[in-house]
């Protein structure tokens, strides 16, 4: 096998393993009542390190009937009682600026070990 074989062998198998271990943080986003595919984005851009901060998701749920619902929804989908936001529309929560500073981290420290790889061979 050439080295552009391995390397593409390599990455195919990364971006795959990536895939599928980004369903974790996705399932516990949406069990939580945030977007699947959001979570999914996110687990596929940090990998494995994203099932942190959607284990620390807070759940948020209808005080009437304790059902889990989105954080953004102004009425329940289960007993249509109305709901208060638990923050404002256009506020940007403190954990997504978090998990966004940990992605590119994540996603600069990958650019490094790939530019060092390439330059050291």
């Amino acid at each position: 096998m050439s080295t552009t074989q391995i390397v593409i062998a390599v990455v195919g198998g990364y971006l795959v393993v990536t895939a599928a271990v980004a369903f974790i943080p996705a399932g516990l986003a949406r069990s939580k009542g945030r977007s699947f595919s959001a979570w999914w984005g996110l687990g596929m851009a940090i990998g494995i390190f994203a099932i942190i901060p959607a284990a620390l998701l807070p759940v948020h749920r209808c005080p009437s009937c304790r059902e889990t619902v989105n954080p953004q929804a102004s009425t329940c989908r289960y007993c249509r009682n109305p709901l208060t936001p638990a923050v404002p529309v256009g506020a940007v929560e403190p954990m997504n600026s978090a998990v966004m500073a940990m992605g590119l981290a994540a996603i600069a420290f990958a650019v490094a070990v790939v530019c060092w790889a390439v330059i050291t061979h």
